[in-house]
């Protein structure tokens, strides 16, 4: 949806790999009863259906917390190329789109592992992206600096 989001319907329509993505999004349901199992263990986890931007700063602002990403989430390939393999390109579309299905979990690095074996057992695809860090809240992302918190509302644009 970052497609739609930033460059507009017109350009997305042009995509079909975009169609796919939207119009059939894979979600991973066994995620959830990960989630369920071990739930004592993480300390925040939210859907990504907003923009990851605005999911980072929800995240990182009820809890306090400064987020610092490394690592570049799981998103389609087609938009390594679309983007001409340019990071700012990639991070923007990544951060500003919404309607995906993905989560972020936030947990202890103690068990790290333990989530881990799970996520692989069951096969779900995963990137450790980034840490937390000590307030104020905030999003910094390597090579691409500071995330601002907004994304598209239905009712009124860009906030």
């Amino acid at each position: 949806m970052g497609i739609v989001s930033l460059d507009g319907i017109d350009e997305a329509k042009k995509h079909p790999w975009v169609i796919e993505y939207t119009r059939r999004p894979h979600i991973e349901l066994i995620l959830a009863n990960i989630i369920a199992t071990y739930s004592k263990l993480f300390h925040a986890t939210m859907d990504v259906s907003d923009g990851l931007a605005f999911t980072l700063h929800t995240i990182a602002t009820a809890s306090n917390i400064s987020i610092e990403i490394n690592e570049i989430p799981h998103h389609p390939v087609e938009l390594d190329k679309y983007c001409n393999n340019n990071p700012k390109c990639i991070w923007d579309h990544i951060l500003y789109g919404g309607e995906e299905y993905g989560v972020v979990l936030v947990i202890d690095n103690k068990y790290k592992d333990l989530v881990i074996e799970n996520l692989e057992r069951y096969e779900v695809p995963y990137v450790i992206a980034g840490k937390t860090g000590e307030p104020p809240p905030r999003i910094v992302i390597k090579d691409y600096g500071e995330v601002k918190p907004h994304r598209w509302d239905q009712f009124k644009g860009w906030a």
